[in-house]
């Protein structure tokens, strides 16, 4: 009996050698295609937080676009009271009426501040201090000459600060234009 199962041991031996053999290499091979998986998912997972981010960006850039458009409006309704403006130009106008739209626009350009660089901030900033300080005196001027000068450098502000949101929107819509995501059709 002892003789039978050392025979039949010496027999699967092989068999068990042979099994053993391809249990490791199938076990190395499905080492290689878990880690060609992993870096397939890893490379899924970067995409989609480039698509992310990129939409965030979209969204961003809407926003500033909204702003920019607000901005050109602005301009449109001050170009009465800038440099060229005549005390007949201005007759009728309502300086309180424009001075909240103006100081809503500067609440909503701050509302939206931290979408911008750090650059566009700063150079935002100077200019709607300068719309700050000069608001009220705009809105209480008693004669043409203080309404002109305040107006004018509202008007002005307003200009500079529409030319430093178009100069971002122009630098981001360049960098959205090589895009991760597919055009839409």
């Amino acid at each position: 009996m002892i003789e039978l199962l050392t025979n039949t041991l010496k027999f699967l031996n092989p068999f068990i050698i042979v099994i053993g053999v391809i249990s490791s290499v199938l076990s190395i091979i499905g080492f290689f295609k878990s880690r060609k998986q992993a870096q397939i998912a890893t490379r899924a997972a970067n995409q989609a937080v480039a698509v992310r981010d990129e939409m965030i960006d979209r969204k961003r850039l809407v926003k500033t676009s909204s702003l920019n458009q607000r901005l050109e409006a602005m301009l449109d309704r001050m170009i009465h009271f800038g440099s060229s403006a005549t005390e007949v130009s201005v007759k009728g106008l309502d300086r309180a009426s424009l001075a909240r739209d103006i100081e809503a626009l500067k609440t909503e350009l701050l509302k939206y501040r931290e979408d911008l660089t750090q650059s566009v901030k700063d150079g935002l900033d100077i200019h709607l201090n300068t719309i700050t300080e000069n608001l009220a005196a705009f809105v209480e001027a008693k004669t043409f000459m203080d309404m002109k000068e305040h107006g004018t450098i509202l008007y002005n502000c307003m200009v500079q600060a529409s030319v430093i949101v178009e100069r971002h929107l122009d630098e981001h819509s360049v960098k959205l234009s090589t895009s991760v995501l597919p055009e839409v059709k």
